[in-house]
Formats: structure tokens, sequence, C-alpha cells
């Protein structure tokens, strides 16, 4: 994983932290583990709203272009943002996903991981509805924000404590579409 990032404090809103060029390599990276993984197990991945929704699509595209075809997609809303940059409450789960998981074998797709309670809440969840297996992937892990004891099994991009928007992630509704990862908040 390349850690090349600077001191938080040292970018400026809008500056890219992660070019769409590297994304792309390290995601051809995980998806060369995701099929030694996953190949003929019938993965069911969860998507998390709304800012796993390009990631998860993109998952599922590659693992289908690398023979992986019996791959499905699902989604979950689950919310702990109001408005704004700061967790204010516990996640909620919004909207459920509509294949029953049961026996199956499961990638919970998220677009960061930064407190681990939302990853760690649906988590336990699914393990309740007795699956094969849950693993999390997630494109940016932010280790120094959790507040639970909680570990992504495939990761991105370990990044320090920086508010970023792109690649699905947003500030304030902004920034979802941008294929690089820049500092936020950020308008364009």
């Amino acid at each position: 994983m390349n850690n090349h990032f600077k001191n938080p404090d040292a970018y400026k809103p809008g500056e890219v932290v992660i070019s769409a060029k590297e994304i792309e390599h390290r995601l051809d990276e995980l998806t060369a583990a995701l099929i030694t993984a996953y190949k003929g197990k019938r993965l069911l991945l969860v998507g998390l709203l709304t800012g796993a929704a390009w990631l998860t699509v993109d998952l599922l595209e590659r693992l289908h272009m690398h023979g992986v075809r019996d791959a499905e997609v699902t989604f979950m809303k689950v919310s702990s943002y109001q408005n704004g940059t700061t967790a204010t409450y516990e996640p909620r789960i919004e909207y459920d996903m509509t294949i029953n998981p049961q026996g199956r074998h499961l990638l919970l797709v998220d677009d960061i991981a930064d407190t681990g309670k939302t990853l760690a809440s649906v988590s336990a969840l699914l393990r309740s509805k007795k699956v094969a297996t849950i693993k999390a992937f997630v494109l940016l892990d932010k280790p120094s924000r959790r507040e639970v004891v909680y570990a992504p099994d495939y990761v991105g991009f370990e990044i320090p404590n920086i508010w970023v928007q792109g690649r699905g992630m947003d500030s304030d509704g902004y920034g979802r579409g941008d294929p690089d990862i820049r500092k936020g908040p950020y308008r364009y």
C-alpha cells in the first residue's frame, strides 16, 4: 500500500490527495486478491450508500471482467452524518438490502473506514442473518480516527486524519463525481 501522504495541514482545499490513476492501479491489485478469494463462491457485494455506490459497481464490473460472473450486488443506506463533516450520531439503517444474505459470502463495500462504527454495526447485523462469511472492503482507511475495534479486510489506501471528497465521497453534496480524491471541504 502506498503511503505517500503529506502532513494533513499541508494540503489546501481542493488539492489532490490520491489521483484517479493511483486509485485505478490499487483497485487492479485488490481485484486480483478478490478473484482468488471469491471465484465460484456466489459473492454478494453489499455497497453502503451513498458514498460507496461508485466503488461497488466498479468492483462488480472488474470482477465480472476477470471471470467472477456469479457475483451479485445489493445496497444498504446507513447514515451517521446528519450534515457537514462530523459524525453526529450512531449509525442507523435507512434502507436495507433487497437480497437475502443467508448462507452467502458477503463483501461489505464502503468508501471510507473512519470511526469504524458503521462497518462494525453493519457487520454485526449481517452476521446475525447467518451469512457464510463477511469481509469488508474500503477504498480509504483512517485508523487514527477509530472509536471501535474494527479493521477492514481489504484496504485501498490508509490515509491520515484529513477530510476528503471525490470518488463517491462528498462534502455537503459536492465532489462525489470527481475521479480524484481531494482535500475537502471544497466547492468546485
